[in-house]
């Protein structure tokens, strides 16, 4: 099995798989079968075969190692660097504590915000949002589409639009609206940029 990790593996692989018949492929094609015998994932009869096609530019020596059952030595596979703790982060929704949303002019109404980057300000971007029982959000303006998923409750719209759970919903940049919730809800955000209030 051939291990891709880097642009040169990539390129060698695509060399010791081509198909071409143009003067010197063959060659080309051993020096890829070389590469990766050096690296210990070519076995030497493989790479005998490919140096013994290399002045053939219009055999493939693929079509003879499959016929003798040893595809999978020259198949590829990905391999990917782990990823390191400090790039990733894992929130629980029902476990994690929420943040309380605190408005521009500081004041809060009871809604929380479970954000994993910490980057954007709190609330824009990808986010997941509560709202209590009875509350109901400042009239705003969105600044960019803003997108959302309704995980728990039901959402009320200014205009006697309902959300209930489930329902995924986008709403144009620039649209303006406020929400209330009879029994609360819990949704999972996405806001491009801060909200304009209009009070």
């Amino acid at each position: 099995m051939i291990v891709i990790l880097t642009r040169e593996d990539r390129e060698q692989f695509e060399r010791l798989r081509s198909l071409s018949i143009d003067a010197g492929a063959g060659k080309m094609r051993y020096a890829a079968a070389m590469y990766f015998y050096q690296r210990g994932t070519l076995s030497d009869t493989t790479l005998e075969i490919y140096r013994s096609l290399a002045k053939d530019d219009c055999v493939n020596p693929v079509k003879l190692i499959e016929t003798l059952g040893r595809r999978a030595e020259i198949e590829e596979t990905i391999v990917m660097k782990p990823v390191d703790a400090k790039d990733r982060r894992v929130t629980n929704i029902y476990s994690a504590e929420f943040k309380p949303f605190v408005y521009d002019d500081g004041k809060v109404y009871g809604d929380s915000v479970l954000q994993n980057d910490d980057a954007l300000p709190l609330g824009v971007g990808f986010h997941v949002y509560r709202m209590p029982a009875g509350m109901t959000t400042r009239a705003h303006r969105h600044n960019g589409h803003e997108q959302f998923l309704i995980l728990e409750g039901e959402l009320i719209e200014n205009d006697g639009t309902v959300y209930s759970k489930g329902d995924l919903v986008w709403l144009r940049d620039g649209t303006e609206h406020c929400s209330t919730t009879p029994n609360g809800c819990l949704l999972a955000v996405h806001i491009a940029g801060p909200e304009f209030s209009l009070e």
